[in-house]
């Protein structure tokens, strides 16, 4: 887990956010804070850890999720705000290599002929990136044949750390990270046709609802500011 807290404000709102959408929601905090007397602070790790946190007592006003079912859950355990859930962001899958761009990865070939000593992912069992990355192996037909190259990330943060470290050579991640990364480094978006959306939604979580900082963000999220900010970090908010 990774807990960042800015402090001096005097009221705050706890926001549990899936390791994919971390930089996306640092930019989206200095600009929330900016324009109110609210602080928030940002608790990241995967989906499947988060869940497991929030049901076990976690002190979280709003969790941003990276699927949709996790917070389906949540409200229907007593833990979630009926009526809160919407979709804030739609997620996508890269192939991310480091290099400069005259050493772009062919996704679909280098991950079909195995030219890769390791490939780095997010753990399926409890991460959404996860999921779409080895449904896109899957439907590649290589999941099976490759899995012994394949390195599991307990989140999609991980993931991503293990390729700029060396530890792997490619990497299944979301495009946002990708585009914040300020070294050379190259992607090729995954066709869309290989995963299941990624749908990202998010809720306001029981102890929230009485929070004014936190009812204050979960407005602030739906704007069009933070459309726009979301936006930039290679998310859509389509419905």
């Amino acid at each position: 887990f990774l807990l960042e807290t800015n402090f001096g404000v005097a009221e705050s709102v706890t926001v549990a956010v899936s390791a994919n959408f971390l930089t996306p929601l640092r930019s989206l905090r200095d600009s929330f804070e900016l324009i109110g007397k609210y602080q928030l602070v940002v608790v990241s790790g995967s989906t499947g850890q988060l869940h497991a946190q929030i049901v076990n007592g976690a002190p979280f006003d709003i969790l941003l999720s990276a699927d949709k079912n996790t917070p389906a859950l949540l409200v229907d355990s007593g833990f979630g705000e009926p009526g809160t859930q919407f979709t804030y962001a739609r997620g996508q899958l890269v192939l991310w290599a480091l290099g400069p761009e005259s050493h772009r990865p062919q996704p679909l070939e280098r991950l079909k002929n195995g030219d890769f000593r390791h490939l780095a992912i997010a753990n399926p069992r409890i991460a959404p990136y996860g999921v779409a990355a080895r449904q896109t192996l899957t439907a590649l037909g290589i999941w099976e044949r490759f899995s012994e190259r394949i390195v599991l990330g307990e989140n999609i943060g991980q993931a991503f750390s293990w390729v700029e470290t060396g530890n792997a050579e490619l990497g299944l991640v979301a495009l946002s990270q990708a585009l914040s990364y300020r070294h050379p480094s190259n992607y090729r978006i995954i066709p869309d046709d290989l995963y299941d959306p990624i749908r990202q939604d998010a809720i306001l979580l029981k102890r929230g609802k009485e929070n004014l900082a936190a009812i204050a963000f979960y407005d602030y999220l739906r704007s069009e500011n933070a459309a726009r900010i979301i936006k930039r970090y290679g998310y859509s908010r389509n419905d």
